[in-house]
């Protein structure tokens, strides 16, 4: 019975009868709507309060990769400006970071999407605390960010005041210090 149900499977898969359909292809250039669902699931941790990101991993980066910028916001011709913005959400002595969403807001499409290279330094690092090294990746609301380090654990960042120091938009009466 086995050797008969396995060569009728057999004559199907082979005949080319059984294919399935094409499926539909899309682009989409921006990256996805909101805070990804790990980064809400993911377990607290404690963090020293007004922790910061160059705190955290400011000499582990080596290289940030922008995958996508709104345009609205940052036209495409401003890269130094995008650039330079990126660099200061990263070195940002202000901008606290919480193992937990820290606002009460929804966000949307971020404005900004970032890949993070870690140098070897850190990725040796967790291999030797046998941590699964990941890609880090970046997402820039307006003052708000979420960074994944390179075990995967999200960071929720609060960029306030860097928001309003350094971004086009921000209102420069509105940061504290210089």
């Amino acid at each position: 019975m086995k050797s008969l149900f396995a060569a009728a499977l057999m004559g199907l898969i082979c005949s080319g009868s059984f294919r399935a359909a094409e499926p539909a292809i899309e682009f989409d250039p921006r990256p996805e709507w909101g805070i990804p669902p790990e980064a809400h699931d993911q377990p607290m941790v404690k963090v020293e309060p007004g922790t910061t990101l160059a705190e955290l991993f400011g000499n582990a980066i080596e290289k940030v990769q922008v995958r996508y910028v709104d345009a609205k916001v940052w036209p495409e011709a401003d890269h130094q400006k995008v650039k330079a913005y990126l660099a200061s959400i990263l070195a940002s002595e202000h901008s606290e970071c919480y193992s937990f969403q820290i606002w009460s807001q929804g966000v949307g499409v971020p404005e900004m999407e970032c890949l993070i290279e870690f140098n070897q330094d850190y990725q040796k690092q967790l291999a030797a605390e046998k941590k699964r090294y990941r890609t880090g990746r970046l997402l820039v609301w307006k003052t708000e960010a979420c960074f994944r380090d390179g075990t995967g654990r999200w960071w929720f960042v609060n960029n306030f005041h860097n928001y309003h120091r350094s971004h086009p938009q921000g209102q420069r009466n509105l940061s504290k210090g210089p």
